[in-house]
């Protein structure tokens, strides 16, 4: 089978300029580098030595980013198993400790993380509510951890504090804490 590949380009860290592959789906809408640039910017002090989870992984671009400003690993979770297959590939090529892990969402979680990228598609603000509602149910976050969540429109959520928010084109950022 012949995947058609994307290609994204990491900003900033010790693989600044590397390029990794991902695969070109009309259902995946990879984080750009405006975007990541001030993501990073937000968590470039918080994100050294620490554990990622990235829900709705897609081109993995955040947990590469992440890894680059020298997070210790990060689990990419996906429901498309080529596009999993397709992440661990490319960290397998870059040397970054990330692992991969085919599910769908929201669904039972292991491990404890510090800071959690969510980025559903914009369609599915119900499947949005349910992954948040999941987390903390599950207690998989550490901690003082950081949750980052890219959506279409600015959220309003009852059970998180906003920390920082960012409208950049069509995408709202939110950096988000458990209240």
């Amino acid at each position: 089978m012949v995947w058609v590949l994307g290609i994204l380009s990491i900003d900033g860290g010790v693989y600044h300029k590397r390029k990794i592959r991902f695969i070109d789906d009309q259902s995946l809408r990879p984080t750009g580098s405006r975007v990541r640039t001030i993501l990073f910017d937000w968590l470039r002090m918080e994100v050294k030595g620490k554990d990622c989870l990235d829900l709705f992984s897609g081109s993995g671009i955040l947990s590469f980013q992440a890894l680059s400003w020298g997070a210790k690993s990060s689990l990419c979770i996906d429901q498309n198993i080529k596009v999993c297959s397709m992440i661990q590939e490319q960290a397998d090529i870059l040397g970054a400790k990330i692992n991969t892990q085919k599910l769908s969402l929201p669904n039972k979680i292991t491990g404890e993380y510090d800071i959690c990228f969510i980025d559903p598609p914009f369609s599915q603000q119900e499947v949005l509510k349910q992954v948040l509602f999941s987390i903390q149910k599950q207690q998989i976050l550490k901690p003082d951890a950081i949750v980052y969540v890219e959506w279409g429109t600015m959220l309003e959520l009852k059970d998180w504090n906003i920390l920082k928010y960012k409208k950049v084109g069509q995408v709202h950022m939110h950096l988000l804490e458990q209240k």
